[in-house]
């Protein structure tokens, strides 16, 4: 197979593949678009329920919100740790990294040392 016709072949794949995901996107016509009322129904409820919960039995829920709290914290204590240090290293290399390449840090310093406009 030449380069033209395996070229040619590897287009008509891309645009039958994209004509798939073209109509895959529409759907079929009765298919519900919005919110999933069931589902925003059970949600709502979950959360009136511990909103009436707090206000029935405070103590109640505060006992087994502090278990619930422990039980996270000594179980997956861990992975706070290591998600916050991600998130903190992540951060730092953004922070220092670009600052000497990036064309916006360089127009931002520019800006920051010369006079406001009118003071000369």
């Amino acid at each position: 197979m030449s380069t033209s016709e395996s070229t040619k072949s590897l287009l008509g794949q891309v645009q039958r593949a994209a004509r798939r995901v073209e109509r895959a996107g529409r759907g079929p016509a009765e298919q519900r678009v919005g919110i999933d009322k069931v589902v925003f129904g059970v949600a709502g409820l979950i959360a009136v329920a511990f909103i009436v919960w707090g206000f029935a039995s405070p103590d109640s829920l505060g006992t087994v919100a502090d278990a619930a709290l422990a039980g996270v914290l000594q179980n997956f204590g861990w992975l706070f740790v290591i998600a916050a240090t991600v998130f903190t290293i992540f951060v730092l290399v953004v922070a220092g990294a670009g600052s000497a390449r990036s064309p916006w840090a360089r127009t931002a310093r520019s800006r920051s040392t010369r006079p406001p406009p009118g003071s000369r």
